[in-house]
């Protein structure tokens, strides 16, 4: 899922780098934050997207491919030692203390071994025709071998290559620019993340990768993360972009409205300091048909989840210095809830724009062509469905989610039909 998309790519280079939703950005960076999304939403709305701004979607492909170019002279899990420069694919565990790869094909197939390590093995034989430097992240989305190939299948009256990585079906029209180039390939990747730094302990991730940071190959069909036909014009109409282009507007006046001391006691002075985040997160899970509603209610609501939370953990203190020390906490989590409550309720109201902004951008992403379309399984035979996710990555490298997490939770949490990796 795309908790697990994002958090693999990062904690795998042991980068302590915390991803957040785009509506809580204001919550970890107070009003720099909340600027930020501002920009963001107006650049969608007024101009679609540019060089400032990339939306990219989330691909559920399996496994995860890391290739590229070594930076430094390395040896390996198995004690073999390469050089800087040589060629290399493996698994998140590229990045161990001591890195799974190995220098060819056959000696990749057998480290890692099973239907894996012939994946792999396929990797290495066709990647460095398209990879022309550096090191890349993808997901690969099929390879023409055992039982991961694609089908050709008809859907609705029209032929697809449809492939099944992990659990959502992705078709490609047969007589699509994508479906002739499927014919002709071996194997399918999305490349999203790029790799830089002077060693494989050191380098950091980028997210504005392009397919025309790679060579084009017969043998693999590759594409980037980059949603498709999202641009000036072909994302929302003139009523659209003039009502989210409003709603942007609203924020940016609204960035005088909170107090910065605010700002820092929303991220600090609560215990723990995220307990509107794992409220928030809370709600989601718990099925509610919207994460705001009327920010009053929403706020009682808060304090009443602080309260048995609270109480919980008086209860499972196990001294009395403990129990006073957790009452104590319980007791200023609630002061600062009621002794702040006009801020609040400012806040809860531009939070709730900046969900019904992004709401509407999600529809409309949703709804826009893509070449690549996306189907579940179901009791019922296949139905089309969304995407899993977006994410939003400016040209700084800031990346953050853009997800409907209510539908999201639906598909996720409680039914369990998105898999983890």
């Amino acid at each position: 899922m795309l908790k697990n998309y994002l958090e693999e790519i990062l904690q795998s280079t042991g980068v302590n780098k915390h991803q957040t939703h785009i509506e809580d950005e204001m919550i970890a960076f107070g009003k720099a934050g909340l600027k930020y999304i501002a920009d963001a939403i107006k650049t969608i709305a007024h101009d679609g997207i540019n060089e400032k701004y990339t939306i990219t979607v989330k691909l559920d492909g399996a496994p995860a491919i890391i290739s590229g170019y070594l930076p430094a002279d390395t040896v390996t899990s198995n004690g073999v030692s390469m050089k800087k420069g040589d060629f290399f694919v493996g698994t998140k565990s590229v990045f161990n203390a001591t890195p799974k790869i190995a220098p060819t094909p056959d000696a990749t197939e057998a480290l890692y071994g099973g239907p894996l390590g012939e994946i792999l093995k396929m990797c290495h034989q066709y990647l460095p025709a398209v990879v022309k430097s550096g090191i890349y992240q993808g997901d690969l989305m099929y390879a023409k071998i055992g039982e991961r190939g694609p089908e050709t299948k008809e859907i609705d009256g029209q032929m697809f290559y449809t492939f099944k990585p992990n659990t959502i079906i992705y078709a490609v029209p047969v007589d699509s620019d994508y479906g002739k180039a499927i014919t002709a390939s071996k194997m399918g990747i999305v490349m999203h993340t790029k790799y830089e730094g002077e060693s494989l302990e050191k380098i950091m991730p980028s997210f504005n990768v392009s397919e025309s940071n790679f060579n084009k190959s017969l043998n693999v069909w590759l594409t980037d993360a980059k949603r498709k036909t999202v641009g000036a014009g072909h994302l929302l109409n003139s009523e659209e972009a003039t009502r989210i282009e409003g709603m942007a507007n609203y924020l940016f006046g609204a960035i005088a409205k909170i107090s910065d001391k605010f700002f820092k006691i929303l991220k600090e002075s609560f215990k723990p300091s995220d307990a509107l985040m794992i409220f928030i997160n809370s709600r989601i899970k718990n099925g509610v048909d919207k994460i705001i509603d009327d920010p009053k209610v929403f706020l009682n609501e808060f304090k009443d989840w602080l309260t048995i939370r609270g109480e919980k953990e008086i209860e499972d203190a196990k001294s009395n210095k403990g129990k006073a020390n957790k009452a104590a906490i319980l007791q200023e989590n609630l002061d600062l809830v009621n002794n702040n409550e006009f801020e609040f309720i400012q806040f809860l109201k531009i939070y709730k724009v900046i969900l019904k902004a992004k709401s509407q951008i999600i529809r409309a992403l949703n709804d826009s062509t893509q070449g690549m379309q996306s189907f579940l399984q179901t009791e019922n035979g296949i139905q089309k469905t969304n995407p899993e996710g977006y994410c939003i990555v400016n040209i700084d490298n800031k990346i953050s989610k853009f997800v409907d997490r209510l539908e999201f939770s639906k598909a996720n949490f409680n039914t369990g039909s998105f898999r983890k990796k």
